[in-house]
Parts: structure tokens; sequence; C-alpha cells
């Protein structure tokens, strides 16, 4: 019954859709029936919108319902609204891969202790983002300042100047000295020949979280291996999810 009245009352417009959905006009346009309709064809099809990060934050709240899309400009970020709330859905989502420097840098071992302690290897002067890409993260000071909540693959690569191994994790609002049971990523770099060891992990982060690196020496504090060697190592994180 509600499809007859439906198209009972479409036929006494001056439009109707064809079986594909597709609004189709004739010679009896009706006013204002004909206007609502494609007025609400418009609304329906009008749920990809662009502009700057500002911009979505203007957009009047009766303009906005779950399944629309923005797409923001500036950032490259592309957010879907749900649950009545923005999330980053794709785009140029956060990524941060933080390369040695030349800067001294040492694991953490503290004699004054039966097992030693991590240290904070994070440090601004160690790391640089110049060969690499750095997008979506407030600007490296120690550690990686996240701007963007969701889940984030962590991750790092580690030599060693020593013939020794040690322990190395990323910490999440870590700060003095952390046991290795609250760090991510946590594996060891391993004294086979070469002292060396990389690993990864997934963690949900939310906006203001920060990330730092830390390094604990097995048997005394060790030396980093600096920019000059032809190794590839570095530590970051990149956003893979909501």
């Amino acid at each position: 019954m509600v499809g007859r009245i439906e198209h009972q009352l479409e036929v006494m417009m001056g439009s109707g859709k064809n079986p594909v959905g597709k609004r189709v006009f004739d010679d009896k346009y009706e006013f204002p029936q004909d206007t609502q309709a494609l007025a609400d064809d418009i609304w329906d099809a009008y749920v990809t919108r662009a502009g700057t990060s500002a911009e979505r934050g203007l957009i009047p709240p009766g303009h906005l319902r779950d399944g629309i899309v923005f797409r923001e400009t500036d950032t490259g970020l592309i957010y879907l609204r749900h649950a009545s709330e923005w999330s980053v859905v794709g785009g140029r989502t956060p990524i941060a891969v933080m390369r040695r420097t030349n800067a001294a840098l040492t694991f953490g071992y503290n004699t004054g202790t039966a097992s030693g302690e991590y240290k904070d290897i994070s440090t601004t002067a160690a790391w640089t983002s110049v060969y690499d890409t750095y997008r979506g993260f407030g600007t490296y000071s120690n550690g990686l300042p996240v701007t963007v909540p969701g889940e984030y693959e962590v991750f790092w690569s580690m030599w060693l100047n020593a013939s020794a191994g040690g322990l190395v994790g990323i910490g999440v609002n870590q700060t003095g000295t952390p046991g290795g049971n609250a760090l991510h990523a946590i594996d060891h770099v391993t004294f086979r020949t070469i002292a060396l060891g990389n690993a990864s992990a997934r963690v949900r982060l939310a906006a203001a979280d920060k990330l730092t690196l830390w390094g604990y020496g097995e048997g005394g504090a060790h030396a980093v291996r600096g920019a000059t060697s032809l190794e590839p190592m570095h530590w970051g994180a990149r956003w893979i999810a909501p």
C-alpha cells in the first residue's frame, strides 16, 4: 500500500525515478513538489565534502549526519562522521620514521641496581626525519607527540657498537625508569658477530599521547652506532586504523 501511495504521489508530480533511481522530469513540472524532490535528491547525494580542517569545524549542526565524509585539503586526512563524531578513516595518515644522527647515544645501565635499568634514548639530537616521511605528528621533541587517535604500528631497528646485546622497547607516556613490562615492541638486540635487532607491535594511541624509545644494555652501557654507518637504524610509528 505504501509503495502504491508513493507511486501515485510521483505520478501527480512532474518527475519520477527510473528503475536505477535516477530522477526524470516530464512536461508536468509541479511546484513546489518537484523542486522539493530535487532538493531531497541533492541532500541524499551530498555525502562527500572538502575544505580545510577549520572549515570542517564550521559545518552547522543541522548539516551534520552520520555517513558523510569530509576531505581536509590542508592536512590530507579523510574523516567519516559516525556516531555523531568525526573519525579519521584514510588519506595522508600519520607516519614518522626517525633515523640516527651522529650525536652520541648510549643504552642505559646502572651498576647500582641488581638488574640495571632502561634509558630514554629518544633524545632529539640523536634522531632526524630529514631522509624519511614525517607527517601527522606534533613537532619531534625527545619523542613523538600523537595528534590523531587510532591503532598504530610502532617499530624500531638498532645496531650497537658492542660485543654484547640489550633490550629495546617503545613507551607510551613513560618517564623515569620504566620496566620492560611497560614497553611495546620490546625485543632483544642480540650479539652474533654484530649486535643488532628489530621489532614492531600494534598499540592503540590517543591524541596527546607521546611515544619514546628506551634501551637497556646487558652487562653495561653500550653505544648505539651513528649515522656515519650504512645500516638503516630507525624508529617510529604509523597510523593503521581508526
